[in-house]
């Protein structure tokens, strides 16, 4: 499909300043030997989770001057920042589904796919200029040919000072280099290095937030029509008690956006050996009463939480235990008899 070398390659990286300030960085690469044009835009929304009951309270993205003022009734007030060598617009519309669209309702716009109707559609009223739950950086780049371009996106608390992003992505990088540097030092091939850091970023970025309330689930939003009958006969009927609201280890945060228990404990095996306490923190959670049955069954995973998995947890946490006991030195008796007194 890459015959003719008319594509386009495009790379995200992210780098904090602060745990919460953060840059991200598009870069995109025409891999055309002609001139071409491509629209990018990084993007930022509020969660909709004020549809969900009758009295949610909603968030607000809205344009200060050349930058978004985010603020949430919960949190402290935020902005985004957008800058390349071509300046943006902002493109706002409201994080929801298009009800007109899928079932023929009636309901006030512009949905959350207005800013793809603006741009490849031409609907004005698609978006707003000024506010909304959604909104994106719209910038259109030109390329020459085998020319590549930036693009920076920066979410920080409100009133942020200016940083040189530049500065703070090499900085973070060679960061990562001096930490993978350390952790390889007894692997001689290149390559072999290269696999490994390539599999345990893997790893890190599949850090997800997972959120499932299964009592939520089977009944259904206050505010929302309500679930058809047949969703109590589905699965997991009998796992009412099991409320997540943790990072967990996906196996993918795109296909497979939830955990398997017995993934899980491989994965943490893995995390290891770069971070112990959270590869620790991962076994445990499958055996707290948010997440194992009374029955004492450790939940398979989410279209199925009674199934049968393979019984890798306790050898995972054998496993971490001597994992962490290695780069310690330092025996983690208190985690080792965690883990056997909540299984029990």
């Amino acid at each position: 499909m890459f015959d003719d070398d008319r594509y386009f390659d495009v790379t995200v990286e992210y780098a904090k300043h602060a745990a919460d300030d953060i840059f991200m960085r598009v870069t995109v690469h025409n891999r055309a030997d002609q001139p071409a044009r491509l629209h990018v835009l990084p993007g930022l929304w509020a969660r909709n989770t004020w549809s969900w009951v009758a009295d949610g309270q909603k968030p607000s993205l809205t344009l200060a001057g050349d930058r978004v003022l985010a603020r949430h009734p919960l949190l402290a007030d935020r902005q985004a920042s957008a800058w390349g060598d071509e300046d943006c617009e902002w493109l706002f519309c409201e994080n929801q589904s298009n009800f007109p669209k899928l079932d023929g309702v009636a309901a006030n716009g512009p949905f959350k796919d207005g800013i793809n109707d603006f741009l490849v559609d031409g609907v004005n009223d698609a978006i707003r200029r000024d506010g909304g739950t959604r909104v994106a950086a719209h910038f259109v780049l030109a390329f020459e040919g085998g020319q590549s371009r930036c693009v920076y996106l920066r979410f920080a608390p409100s009133g942020a000072t200016r940083v040189n992003a530049q500065a703070l992505f090499m900085r973070r990088r060679a960061e990562a280099d001096g930490f993978y540097a350390t952790l390889q030092h007894a692997i001689i091939d290149p390559d072999a290095r290269n696999v490994q850091r390539q599999a345990l970023a893997g790893l890190l970025w599949s850090k997800q937030l997972y959120y499932f309330d299964v009592n939520q689930w089977l009944d259904g939003d206050p505010a929302q029509p309500a679930p058809a009958p047949g969703r109590s006969h589905i699965r997991n009927t009998h796992w009412r008690h099991l409320s997540n609201f943790d990072i967990v280890s996906m196996p993918d945060t795109w296909e497979y956006p939830w955990y398997a228990s017995w993934d899980l404990g491989l994965q943490a095996v893995a995390f290891a050996l770069i971070d112990p306490g959270f590869a620790k923190h991962q076994l445990l959670l499958l055996v707290k009463d948010r997440f194992m049955h009374p029955n004492g069954q450790l939940p398979a995973y989410e279209w199925r939480f009674d199934d049968a998995n393979p019984p890798v947890h306790a050898w995972a946490c054998w496993r971490v235990y001597q994992q962490d006991k290695q780069l310690t030195g330092t025996a983690d008796m208190d985690s080792l008899s965690g883990f056997s007194i909540n299984s029990c």
